[in-house]
């Protein structure tokens, strides 16, 4: 009897599943070899926005974003988190009208399960719009 019971409370600890919980800066650079990129800040006002994403058995997608920014890469191999990433930052952008997120925080946070993984991407930034490019020639 009593090792059935330590059987079901092992099995329990397995099926009980764990969060984490990461934030993250990353401003993009605005220059390439030729060019500056001039943005200006709309408003003093934070934006916000997210994107998740389900795994069945943590690798088989069951859900997650359809859109994302083009053109917004990060440093490092983060996997499915560059993607939420992307689509976090659409999200934001495309809700406030704005070309680009000014001093963007991302916060990812995760829920794992014995059969389920859940992941989600907040980002927080300020609205701003391209105002100028400049030839470094």
């Amino acid at each position: 009897m009593n090792s059935r019971i330590i059987i079901l409370l092992l099995s329990l600890l397995f099926m009980l599943g764990c969060s984490t919980y990461n934030q993250s800066f990353y401003q993009p650079e605005l220059s390439t070899t030729n060019f500056h990129l001039n943005v200006e800040k709309l408003s003093d006002e934070e934006i916000s926005g997210k994107a998740s994403s389900g795994y069945l058995l943590s690798f088989i997608k069951v859900s997650g974003e359809s859109e994302y920014a083009d053109g917004i890469t990060y440093p490092g191999n983060n996997g499915e988190y560059s993607e939420l990433k992307s689509a976090a930052a659409y999200n934001a952008i495309r809700k406030a009208g704005c070309d680009v997120l000014i001093a963007p925080r991302y916060i990812v946070e995760t829920s794992n399960s014995f059969f389920y993984r859940s992941v989600t991407v907040k980002v927080y930034g300020y609205p701003g719009k391209y105002a100028a490019l400049h030839s470094n020639n």
